[in-house]
């Protein structure tokens, strides 16, 4: 037996909800209660008997805590400890004046002692069929085929049509309900919608009022429409029902939304609308396999409610009950896999509950702690917009585990199905593992490892990208441990490793201290090494020679004595220079664009003279020498005639007009 002695809550409405149970009029008394209080809701203790903890209260700080004789007491903080002060806010027997209302569900929150679950329900398939409406085919049509069958169904009766012609009568109703069925609300005339708070308190009471003025015991609502009447309605159905099914089109999984209960219809107002046997039978397997409940939604009175849909039904039920799954009324199914607690507002993602396992879900508790996870799980096992936490011990099942971390802690993040991951705490190995729900495939990607992204950790820098403990790995080489690597030329510089824990699309980075230099290599998935280390960048590199004699002509320089391609080297021509070669004896730049080295007719150099416009290009042609030079800009000034008769200007060695 679990007990829940205390529940601390951040708002009176909170505190009212919390002691919400299957009586809806002891919550109501305590609603009242509460309603013009000043107590402080974060110091009210639910254990009988024991007055709350004053840790956090200052000095007339107002509590309230359940006396042995069950009143709920008010308090005040005087001098550190907590005085009975006033009258009692409710006493036990207002308490039990209003108890009018009960349910046998097997869960109880009592004021008096706590809320106390039954140990063992069972989180199991389950369908459910009612008939909507009231109408008299339900007693003629639909009673006689589910009797045949052994089938109890529920029934959603609108109290102001019962008795009217083509309706059924109270009679009929009570015999049904001894038959096994069971009678739900559909309200009075009109629905919830939008109407006024009072309008729909006053429908969701008065037809409660009225069917169990006639013996009929009423638990759950059928709202008309499935219009729930938004926050105030679905507040004030929870004071007077168990449930609410709306229609919806899909199963329902645990825990459920008790307000929100799904239903499918089971026949259209014409035939040829109908869903197929086949379809019917596909949400019965989804209840099978998501271990759910499918409620089924019957209009006998419609005229697709034909001999062939009858037929149908008959059919559905052989197939579930050749199924394990129990065919079960409403309040049945709800005593089976309803919420042991469920208080707010799951619409406005603002509630708690206590689902049929005993396990905790609430908007303000974003973390669920549950065994019975492990790494082969699909994200779909996990709660939605949940983080789940899952204890791997060593006796469990390691399969799917990162290699080396054969027990921990499991992590998963469920937010939507296209956004969910897992990060994976090993204590084996004191290692941080992390990877993603694929959506496309349905499954999980390969993990990888992501506390410590600055160390190789032991693995050789040319090891397989498998080897690496991390997806992606910086690492900083002196000369030393750059040549004992074979790191490009032997140089100081940062290592940068891209793996991903996979040989698929690994390369690597290497940047030469303090230089713009930058080598690229890959690893060949095929050949089962990393390729050769290639200079990749496509910044402007100074040779870092200014040539000033003494050293090799750089106009002597083929493009295929350059070493690398798709870089531009700079050479700057200082004084004494040997300019034999150049265009013009002048100090300045040569430019030497090298493009590839498969094809060097495609690289050329430029000279830009010093301190003037003047810039001359040359070619690097088929016979592996270097072009003549010719001016590109620069040069004379003024204008001639052409032979055209037009007038040519030219400035700076540049034609700029022609009339």
């Amino acid at each position: 037996m679990a007990t829940f002695d205390v529940i601390k809550k951040s708002s009176f409405q909170d505190v009212v909800d919390a002691l919400q149970t299957n009586d809806a009029q002891v919550q109501s008394a305590i609603d009242e209660a509460l309603t013009n209080s000043d107590v402080d809701a974060n110091y009210i203790s639910y254990t009988v008997g024991t007055k709350p903890s004053t840790s956090g209260a200052t000095e007339g700080t107002i509590g309230a805590y359940f006396t042995s004789d069950g009143l709920l007491q008010k308090l005040e903080l005087q001098s550190g400890s907590w005085v009975d002060v006033g009258e009692p806010l409710v006493t036990k027997q207002a308490l039990d004046d209003k108890a009018s209302f009960s349910s046998p569900k097997r869960s109880e929150l009592n004021v008096w002692g706590g809320m106390s679950m039954d140990d063992g329900r069972d989180e199991k398939p389950l369908v459910t069929f009612f008939d909507d409406d009231g109408r008299i085919e339900c007693y003629n049509i639909l009673k006689p085929i589910l009797d045949a069958k052994g089938v109890t169904a529920g029934m959603a009766i609108p109290t102001d049509a019962v008795g009217n012609s083509g309706n059924m009568s109270y009679t009929q109703l009570r015999e049904l309900q001894a038959d096994g069925w069971e009678a739900l609300s559909h309200l009075t005339t009109g629905g919830l919608g939008s109407q006024t708070e009072s309008i729909q308190e006053a429908r969701l009471k008065d037809s409660r009022d009225a069917l169990e003025a006639e013996n009929l015991d009423v638990f759950s609502l059928v709202p008309p429409f499935g219009e729930d009447g938004g926050a105030a309605g679905r507040r004030l159905t929870r004071q007077y029902y168990r449930s609410a099914f709306i229609t919806q089109g899909a199963i329902n999984t645990y825990p459920i939304n008790t307000f929100s209960i799904k239903r499918i219809n089971f026949v259209e107002p014409n035939a040829v609308d109908n869903p197929t046997l086949s379809e019917l039978k596909a949400f019965v397997d989804e209840a099978v396999s998501e271990t759910g409940w499918v409620v089924f939604s019957i209009h006998s009175q419609y005229a697709g409610f034909d001999s062939t849909q009858q037929q149908v039904l008959r059919d559905l039920i052989d197939y579930i009950q050749g199924l394990p799954v129990d065919i079960v009324n409403p309040n049945d199914a709800l005593n089976i896999v309803g919420n042991y607690l469920d208080v707010g507002d799951q619409t406005l993602n603002n509630y708690t509950r206590i689902d049929n396992n005993g396990e905790i879900d609430s908007s303000g508790i974003g973390y669920v702690l549950k065994r019975g996870f492990d790494a082969e799980s699909p994200i779909t096992d996990f709660r939605d917009q949940k983080i789940t936490s899952s204890l791997i011990q060593s006796g469990d099942n390691q399969s799917g585990l990162p290699s080396g971390g054969s027990f921990g802690v499991l992590e998963t993040h469920y937010r939507t199905a296209d956004f969910g991951y897992q990060k994976f705490y090993s204590i084996q190995n004191k290692h941080i593992y992390f990877r993603v729900w694929d959506d496309d495939t349905n499954d999980w990607d390969g993990w990888i490892r992501i506390d410590d992204t600055n160390s190789l950790g032991g693995v050789s820098p040319n090891a397989a990208p498998t080897d690496f403990k991390h997806a992606f790995v910086v690492q900083a080489f002196n000369s030393t441990t750059a040549s004992d690597n074979s790191m490009p030329e032997g140089k100081s510089g940062t290592l940068i490793s891209y793996t991903r824990g996979s040989t698929f699309n690994a390369f690597q980075e290497y940047y030469v201290f303090r230089s713009h230099r930058k080598f690229l290599r890959y690893y060949d998935d095929q050949a089962g090494a990393w390729s050769d280390w290639e200079e990749n960048s496509q910044e402007i590199i100074n040779l870092g020679n200014d040539y000033s004699g003494g050293a090799a002509n750089p106009n002597a320089l083929l493009a295929t004595n350059y070493p690398d391609a798709g870089k531009i080297f700079v050479t700057n021509i200082w004084t004494g220079s040997d300019t034999t070669g150049l265009p013009e004896s002048s100090l300045g730049s040569l430019v030497t664009y090298i493009n590839r080295l498969s094809d060097y007719t495609l690289s050329y150099q430029e000279y830009h003279v010093r301190n003037s416009k003047n810039v001359y290009r040359r070619t690097f042609d088929s016979g592996a020498v270097w072009s003549d030079w010719y001016q590109i800009a620069g040069g004379a000034s003024g204008s001639f005639t052409a032979s055209s008769g037009e007038t040519v200007t030219v400035e700076d060695g540049l034609i700029t007009d022609i009339t």
